[in-house]
């Protein structure tokens, strides 16, 4: 949304980022416990530093994008947002094919 250049769009597309965020932090140890109950400290190590990384190289390589596509900050959010729906689409994946059974009940120790 934030592409189209409004002010209105990137406001909204704002406000989109940031449920995203706070969905994600919410949900993303929940996901990590659950499907890697014997390495929880290794995947939340390997999801924070993806995600920083991911950060860095976007906020290093954001600015060559846009002159690359010759889009400016368009075209940079484009390529963006081309990685964003591959990331999506194997995400959406994942979930259709390690569908677990819901009557399957899991043993946590307290």
């Amino acid at each position: 949304m934030r592409v189209f250049g409004s002010v209105w769009t990137l406001f909204t597309g704002s406000i989109f980022i940031g449920l995203g965020v706070c969905v994600g932090n919410v949900i993303t140890p929940g996901y990590i416990k659950n499907n890697f109950p014997k390495q929880i400290g290794l995947m939340t190590g390997v999801f924070a530093v993806s995600m920083n990384l991911t950060a860095a190289l976007a906020s290093g390589y954001s600015v060559s994008l846009g002159e690359w596509t010759g889009y400016g900050w368009r075209g940079s959010l484009g390529i963006w947002l081309v990685i964003t729906l591959l990331a999506l689409f194997v995400v959406v994946l994942e979930l259709l094919l390690n569908k677990s059974d819901s009557k399957q009940t899991k043993n946590f120790a307290f």
